[in-house]
Parts: structure tokens; sequence; C-alpha cells
């Protein structure tokens, strides 16, 4: 299992896709904190229940996940015994190419259900059968779902948008996903969102054709379009930039990510909330606190890892009232730019200044801040967190990994919730042995990956944490038997990884602490037969 913690990140990234929560080839044991009856590893079988109680045994494909957002419509309607074409279907794989090779033809799966689900059905998502889709499949499927309000074709590099097929569902969508469409064209995307007056939401990355990006404005009314992501698209440029602002003013998101033509776009937006520039390259910082000032209400502004502010040194904030959320990672900064944030952005929330070697010791005073990440800021000295309870009074979340020079901060606050400081190399090699924390408050400690922690360390640690819940320790490798047991609130530890950790620790842990339900950590499994795998159910908890 993955070993850092949640990740702190600006409200939504550009490309999203739906993962599985597990992959093949990790392995977990899961502690229901009764006993150690459900276990679970990775393995190609599992069973699943619906809400009736009813079972169905799944045979995993070795990319499974990419037809998770079909499976579960599969499933509902076709339930325990697979029915296609009048076959019995065993083989999860084939079902789906099945329905990629009939393009989702509803009438072919035998359950009078899904016809019926099907013409009411207000989410169309058909990036599982992407790579076999062509226009004629998506003819049928939108021809079942006229009252489809969001449509999802992202990477369905065949089909060539025919458009007349829109025009059954267009009235009604309000997102379309069309990332990494390679046919989509201006032209297209003018006449596709010319049918859709109540778009609000439209998502168009990595469209090698577009260059205008020409949203079509309603023949009557005001625009409602408030969401619009043209990342890595890299023809797109300030002009196209500056006129669909002009013709849709109600805009409050906007996602231009590595787009390298956007140098210095002269919006000017009342309406805007959130902007992402990460990657532009050829961006100034200049530029960028001008658009700012054009735009007022802007609160979460992603500025990281654009070239051209890599070169610009002396990068001073000018006051930002409305700004909440930050995000200057991988861009040039010091302790000056950092300060210059926290003195002129008083109302921000959360400050994300990972990625650079010139971060040393900011003075870190802000009465509103609530989330700080500094990783891998790997000049970043202890010094600068001694006064962090005073200084940042509200701080929830402190993210400091692969910070190489830390070695014992004192870490002490009464409101931090969160706190991670996993692979930083030295962390704890002065081998002083004195408590370091002191967090009433903290629920969730991310320490892996950490070569200098030993059971004596973590001995010093349960006093000063009393309300700790998550507790991850992964690829620790000389914790032996760390004494957890006062840490009655905890309800989830990982110790994958952490080869010398013995099984009577894990027996004894599982029997003392009455909250823990969740261990991670290494087990065999050949150990246990397919039925005890099989009694614990689903591992997702579907």
């Amino acid at each position: 299992m993955a070993d850092a913690p949640r990740k702190t990140s600006l409200r939504r990234t550009s490309l999203q896709c739906q993962s599985a929560p597990m992959r093949p080839g990790q392995q977990y044991t899961l502690v229901d904190g009764t006993g150690r009856g459900n276990k679970s590893s990775s393995r190609a079988n599992y069973t699943r229940k619906d809400k009736g109680g009813a079972k169905a045994e799944w045979v995993k494909h070795e990319h499974w996940w990419q037809y998770e957002s079909i499976l579960h419509l599969v499933y509902e309607f076709v339930g325990v015994q697979q029915v296609f074409c009048g076959r019995s279907v065993d083989d999860e794989q084939k079902l789906f190419e099945m329905i990629a090779d009939e393009a989702i033809k509803p009438a072919c799966l035998t359950s009078k259900h899904w016809n019926i689900t099907s013409r009411s059905m207000t989410q169309v998502d058909l990036r599982p059968i992407r790579y076999s889709l062509t226009d004629a499949g998506l003819a049928k499927a939108l021809k079942v779902t006229k009252k489809a309000s969001d449509l999802c074709l992202a990477d369905c590099r065949r089909v060539k948008f025919l458009l007349p097929m829109f025009t059954l569902v267009g009235k009604n969508i309000t997102v379309l996903n069309l990332v990494g469409c390679s046919h989509l064209t201006d032209a297209t995307l003018g006449v596709l969102t010319g049918e859709m007056p109540k778009l609000r939401e439209l998502y168009v990355p990595a469209c090698p054709k577009l260059e205008f990006v020409s949203v079509t404005k309603p023949i009557s009314g005001e625009s409602d379009l408030h969401t619009l992501d043209i990342s890595a698209n890299l023809k797109v440029s300030d002009d196209a930039l500056e006129r669909v602002f002009r013709d849709h003013p109600n805009i409050k998101e906007l996602f231009a990510s590595q787009c390298e033509k956007i140098s210095n776009p002269k919006v000017s937006s009342k309406n805007l909330e959130l902007v992402n520039l990460d990657g532009c390259e050829n961006i100034t910082f200049n530029s960028v606190m001008a658009f700012l000032k054009r735009c007022p209400n802007v609160k979460y502004v992603t500025l990281g890892d654009n070239d051209k502010m890599l070169e610009e040194e002396g990068k001073r904030f000018a006051p930002l009232y409305n700004i909440v959320e930050l995000n200057i990672s991988a861009i040039y900064q010091d302790d000056d730019t950092v300060n210059s944030v926290l003195d002129n952005l008083p109302n921000l929330k959360l400050l994300d200044a990972s990625n650079s070697e010139f971060v040393v010791s900011p003075k870190l005073v802000h009465t509103e801040l609530e989330v700080l990440v500094v990783n891998m800021c790997s000049e970043l000295n202890e010094k600068c967190f001694e006064d962090i309870n005073t200084g940042l009074p509200q701080l929830k979340h402190l993210s400091a990994n692969h910070c190489d020079n830390l070695i014992r901060p004192q870490i002490k606050h009464n409101k931090l919730e969160v706190l991670d400081f996993s692979a930083c190399d030295r962390l704890l090699s002065d081998k002083v042995f004195t408590p370091w924390l002191s967090c009433p408050a903290l629920q969730q400690l991310f320490i892996g990956h950490n070569s200098h922690i030993t059971d004596r360390e973590i001995q010093l640690l349960p006093a000063g944490l009393p309300v700790l819940e998550e507790l991850n320790m992964f690829q620790v490798g000389h914790l032996v038997k760390p004494n957890i047991l006062s840490w009655q609130s905890l309800q989830s530890v990982n110790v994958m990884n952490c080869w010398n950790i013995q099984d009577e620790w894990i027996e004894e842990i599982d029997e003392k602490l009455e909250n823990l339900h969740t261990i991670f950590m290494n087990i065999d499994e050949d150990d246990f037969s397919d039925d005890e795998f099989d009694e614990g159910g689903d591992p997702h908890g579907w």
C-alpha cells in the first residue's frame, strides 16, 4: 500500500481519473479489531456483495481498473450470472470486450432493468472502452441515454465526432469531458458546444488540434460555463484565452497548465476563483501578478514548475487579500519569497512551497495558515519549526517529507492534526533520544522510509500524541517490537517492508488495541487458503 499521506492539493487537478484502491502486486492484512479473521492480499479473485447481499465472483484482468467505471453498471443490472448475447461469461475482461464490440448496446444484456435505467441515466462514462469506441458505437450509446447530462469521452481516439449524433443529447449536457481526443478540432468544438446551451464544465486537455478553443456562446441568455480545462494544448495562446473569457464571463475555474504559448494573458474577470498555470514555461512572475490584480476574486492559485519563474530571482508578492490556496512549488523561491507570501496574503489557508534548495529558514508567521507543504526542500533548517505553535496558531497539516537537513525538529503545536516527515534521510540520526513531538491533537503521523528510527525512538512518542489514529512506519527497517500499546485510539498501522517486525508483535497489538481495524504488513499468500481469503469479503468494502 502507499506509504504517503493523503495528498493535500489545490482543490482539483486538471487531469482527473478514477483509480482503484489496490493494484496487483500489493499485499496487506485487514484486521477488524476483534480478531485476525479477515485476511486479504494481492490475488486474482475476490468476492463482491451488493446491497441485497447477493455474491458475484469476478476474475480480475491484469488491467481490471480500466474497466471500473462500467463494472458497476454491468454488475448492478446483470447480477450474479453474467449473460451477454445469450452466452454465459465468466471472465470479466471478455465481458467488457464483448460490450465494446457491440458498442455498448444495452439490448444485448439480458436484463430489462438495464434498458429502463440507461434511458434515464444522467452520467455516461465511456473511458473503459475508449480504445475500441467508434462514432457508430457512440451514436448507439447516446441513443439510449438521451437524458445524459454528464458525458465523458476521454481518450476516445477513434471517435471523429460525427456531429449529428449530439443533437440527441446536447440540450441536456452540463459536463463534457473530451480529454485527449486527438480528432477534436476548433470547428468541431464550436458546433458541439453550440448544441449544448446548458454546458457548465468543459474539459479539453491534450487535444493537439485545438488552437482557438472555440466555445460557442449561447444564442440567448448568458453563458453558464463555469469550469474550463485547456491544459496541455500547445497551440492555445493568450489571444485565445482572452476571447474565451469575453464570450464566457462567468468562468470560475481555469486550468491552463502546460500551455507553452501562454505568456501574458490580459484576462479580466470578477468571477474567476481558481487558476492553474502550472508548467506554462513562458509565463513570468510579473505577468502573473498583473493577471491576479485584474482578477481580484481569485482564491486558488497554482504556479509551480514554470521555467521563466525558475530563472527569476527576488520574487516578492504584492498584497492579495482573497487568495486562500497558493502553490509555488518547483519555481525559484527563497526565504524572502516565502516571507513575502505570508506577509501579503493575510487570508491564506494553504501554502505549497515544495522543491526548493533555497528555502532554508523562513519566518513562519501567519495567523490563518492551516496547511504548510515544504516537501523536498533539501536545505530546510529545523530551527524554523521551533515557534510554529505561536507563529502558525491555526496550522493543522504540516508536510516536510524528503527534507534531508532535518535531524530532530522540535514540533510542539496544539492544533496540528497531520504530520509527514517521511523519507527525511537524517531524521533522528543524532541518537540523542529526547522527545521531539508534542501535539495533543495529532491524528496522523507519517515517518516511513527513515532508516534511523528505532524502537527506542518510538517509545518516546506516545506521551506527546494522545489521540493518534494513524501511524505510518513503512520501510523502517530497524523496528522489531515498537511499543505503541498506549495509543488506544490507533485505528491504522502501516509496517509494510519492516522486515524485522515479529508476528508476536502483530498479534499483541491486534489483541490489545481495541480501536485498531487495519494493519498494512507483508504476508505470504501461501499461508492462507482461498476460503480464508473469500470469507473476508471484498477488501475494497464494495
